[in-house]
């Protein structure tokens, strides 16, 4: 199965334009594709304003009067990939004749892809209300999705939730959570398969 994967702009493609001066949206934009980067070579603890400027040629604190501090730095990248994110699972679930194992198969490596999962888990300990916002929207959305296609009688707010819980936490520790309990990571996506069908007829068989 051929599995849709969310574009993640090179760290050298960023760093191509470290010579010359950037209009403020340039350098917002350039900041948050060289965090993407960072995010995925070295994980959530590289994704700093030192780094982010090695990367762009500049200064941690030109990148920090951008965003004004770490934090709203962090928070950007995360409302990015959110949004990439949502996009990605959104479009999924709008195909036409799409079954449920390809909805759950391109969700999971959507979770997976660029380490969204473990951006996400980082940013939400360290407590930041405007990402628990942002998460809450994208939830939102896909429910949404599901209701539109799915109709009254399945209760698209119960499939999401065990669909985005599943993908999530496979994407932060599925291969270690899989090993305690000898499953692998195609085990969990089945699992995932089977619970959404067990849920849409039990609402079916409650309708009825």
């Amino acid at each position: 199965m051929s599995v849709s994967k969310v574009a993640v702009p090179a760290a050298s493609k960023v760093a191509a334009a470290a010579g010359r001066r950037r209009r403020p949206a340039e350098m917002r934009a350039q900041a948050l594709q060289a965090g993407r980067a960072l995010l995925i070579a070295h994980g959530p603890d590289g994704v700093t304003l030192k780094a982010v400027g090695a990367a762009l040629g500049v200064t941690h604190a030109n990148v920090l009067h951008h965003f004004g501090s770490a934090r709203g730095f962090q928070a950007a990248l995360m409302n990015a990939m959110v949004t990439d994110l949502t996009d990605h699972v959104t479009e999924i679930l709008a195909r036409p004749e799409i079954d449920l194992a390809t909805i759950v198969e391109e969700t999971f490596a959507a979770y997976d892809q660029g380490g969204i999962g473990k951006l996400m888990a980082w940013v939400h300990l360290t407590g930041d209300g405007t990402v628990n916002e942002q998460l809450a929207a994208a939830i939102g959305r896909l429910v949404s999705v599901v209701r539109r296609q799915s109709g009254d009688t399945v209760d698209a707010g119960a499939q999401v939730g065990v669909l985005s819980m599943l993908a999530f936490a496979c994407s932060v520790m599925g291969p270690e959570l899989g090993r305690l309990v000898d499953i692998d990571q195609s085990g969990f996506r089945a699992m995932t398969v089977r619970i959404m069908a067990l849920l849409a007829r039990g609402d079916e068989t409650r309708a009825g």
